[in-house]
């Protein structure tokens, strides 16, 4: 099917080269997943669809599934838009209320 308009968001850890560094393999895993668990909580809440995790990225969107094309086609795309800026926004909140000095981009 042909997607006829999509958002996408894309969350990166700022300076993660510096966090690799200093983590074992392991740690490192736990503090990616752990992240990432959070924001599959946020997408799911706010009916946006994880599209993939690669290394430190994080990528989700609106716009990309036939619920999203429904509602998009009978009420805009903003709609639609709204429940992805919520979502990025309570990203952004896990970011602040971290006890890891933790940057997103």
């Amino acid at each position: 099917d042909e997607v006829k308009c999509a958002s996408i968001l894309f969350v990166m850890f700022s300076d993660f080269d510096q966090t690799a560094r200093r983590k074992q393999p392991a740690e490192l895993l736990d503090y990616l997943n752990s992240y990432f668990t959070q924001f599959d909580k946020i997408c799911a809440q706010h009916e946006v669809t994880k599209i993939e995790t690669v290394g430190e990225e994080y990528v989700c969107a609106v716009g990309v599934v036939p619920r999203d094309w429904e509602v998009n086609d009978a009420l805009g795309h903003a709609v639609i838009l709204h429940r992805l800026i919520k979502a990025a926004t309570e990203i952004l909140q896990v970011q602040r209320d971290s006890d890891e000095e933790v940057k997103l981009k």
